[in-house]
Formats: structure tokens, sequence, C-alpha cells
């Protein structure tokens, strides 16, 4: 169910004149787009969501920039969660088609505990509504798991919920600026592998 401020921003809406979009007028749209999965990010939070009005201001955009791209907050809301979810694919995806399994192991872990510490109010919203994770991404941290194991460079007991639980670690990273945060990750980062028996680059 969409925001019941819906249908009082939606009379914003200019009309469509029928104007062909030009390709500046696209690459507009395509920017307006991404601040908005942006703004999604930042103010997400678990069981408290931000409304549509909260959203088109943090990203600097108007309500009427909003509805034209998201029917409802929760189109917003969905659309940043799919994204999220492929990145998470992509990224377990690029790590096991590497040809070195201890270097793909490592990328992932760093990119993955990076992306906790930018955004955990994210992550932990984006984990209470898809607690799951989608099959693929669990066949191919099995396959990046066994890989590992096979070259030899983690514990050879290791296995993918072990991954999954170190991983969990990197929502705690708190920091009063980025750049704090992006360095603790590291030294998590640094820590887990360590853990799973995978010496830090």
């Amino acid at each position: 169910m969409g925001s019941p401020e819906a249908g009082h921003l939606r009379a914003e809406l200019p009309r469509n004149d029928g104007a062909p979009r030009t390709g500046p007028r696209r690459a507009d749209a395509a920017e307006n787009r991404a601040r908005l999965l942006a703004a999604a990010r930042r103010l997400a939070r678990p069981g408290a969501p931000a409304s549509a009005r909260d959203l088109a201001r943090e990203a600097g955009l108007s309500a009427a920039t909003f509805y034209r791209h998201f029917p409802t907050r929760d189109d917003l809301v969905t659309t940043a969660y799919a994204e999220q979810a492929r990145a998470c694919e992509d990224a377990v995806h690029r790590a096991v088609t590497d040809p070195d399994p201890a270097r793909g192991l490592r990328r992932y872990v760093h990119h993955t505990i990076t992306v906790q510490a930018e955004h955990p109010a994210f992550v932990a919203a984006f984990r209470a509504a898809a607690p799951a994770p989608d099959p693929l991404f669990r066949r191919d941290l099995a396959s990046l798991v066994g890989r590992a194991r096979r070259a030899g460079v983690v514990r050879p007991d290791l296995v993918p919920s072990d991954v999954l639980l170190a991983l969990a670690a990197g929502s705690s990273v708190r920091a009063a600026t980025r750049a704090e945060r992006l360095a603790r990750s590291a030294r998590l980062a640094d820590i887990v592998l360590t853990g799973l028996g995978l010496a830090p680059a």
C-alpha cells in the first residue's frame, strides 16, 4: 500500500505535453532516479519507513519528480531492495568467477563489509524485508567456499553459513565520519579473513 499523501502530491504532476524526450532529459531522469534510490538507502530504518515527501526532500527533488519515477514510496523501497539483492548476487558472482579463489573471497569479504559499514540501517532493513538469501546467491557462495577449500587457502571446515555469520559483523561498524567507517570496515574485513583461515592481502 502506498503513502496516504500520494493523492495530494500526485496533483503536483505536470501534464504530459507529448514533446519527445531528448538525450539530456533522459540523462536527467536517470540521475534523478539514482538520487531517489540513494535517498532510500540513506533514510532506510527497519520498521520506520520514510515518507515519500521525506525521500524526495532527501534527494533534493520535488514530490512531482518523485512520482514521475515511482508511483508510491513502497515502489521506491522495493526497487532499492531489488537493486541491493542484485548487487549481492553480482559481488559473489564476481568472486566465484575470479581465477584466484583466495583473491575472489578476499575481495568479496572486503566489498560486503564496506557496503554494510556505509549503509548499516539500509542493510538491516533489507535483511528484515528479505531475510532468506536468493538461491542463486547461495549457490555461488557455496561454490566460492568450495573452491577456496579445495585450493587450501581457508580453514578446511569452512562452510557458507560461517561466511554469512562473519560478514554480519559488518553492520556493527560505527564511526562519526565516512572515512572512519571505511577504515574500521577494512580492519574488520582483515580480522574476518583471518578467522576464515585466509591471510589478508
